[in-house]
């Protein structure tokens, strides 16, 4: 561990102070040890908090509802007429179907609800879901009229124009986001 190194001005050490010294040093060399061991089990604790900490952020980075809430507000920011959003998304492996995934609508106890529901490509029409499993955009100029689930959502949250975008990777879809307006569309607001 080391050298301990002991004097005495001008005195000499007895024997029975020499031995005594002797009999010491080792349980010295033993606290030296345990105090280096203590150093680097301090610095590998501050290593795993520091390292927990970059994955704590990495993961809130890689969370769903995170991402997507961060999306919206930039979507929202450049469209030029008020506009509600709901996204469902994170297929299920078993049943295909979405589930909620985040909403920019106005505040209101439905929005529980919303947040409950699983969603799954049947439940938009046989037409849009095909077109949004395509990768293809479906567009409803009045979505309130529908008798799916899309129009049960339209009429409970007081959407009328309805977009539907996929939420694509590579070739598979994903889910995807509802653009809803709460006027229906006079064929100014288009899928194009």
């Amino acid at each position: 561990v080391g050298r301990l190194h002991l004097t005495r001005g001008d005195a000499i050490f007895t024997q029975e102070e020499r031995t005594t010294i002797a009999h010491l040093s080792p349980h010295l060399a033993v606290s030296v040890d345990l105090i280096a061991e203590s150093d680097t089990r301090l610095r590998l604790l501050d290593e795993a908090e520091a390292l927990l900490e970059v994955g704590r952020a990495t993961a809130a980075l890689l969370d769903p509802s995170e991402v997507v809430a961060r999306g919206l507000d930039v979507i929202s920011r450049y469209l030029p007429f008020p506009t509600q959003f709901a996204v469902f998304g994170d297929p299920d492996g078993e049943t295909g179907s979405w589930r909620f995934l985040g909403a920019r609508v106005p505040e209101s106890p439905k929005l529980f609800a919303l947040e409950r529901l699983r969603l799954s490509p049947a439940d938009l029409g046989e037409e849009r879901a095909q077109a949004i499993l395509c990768g293809d955009s479906s567009f409803a100029a009045d979505a309130q009229v529908e008798t799916n689930v899309i129009g049960e959502m339209a009429n409970q949250f007081g959407v009328r124009a309805l977009l539907a975008v996929p939420l694509r990777s590579g070739d598979q879809t994903l889910g995807a986001v509802f653009v809803c307006s709460p006027r229906a569309s006079a064929g100014e607001w288009t899928a194009t």
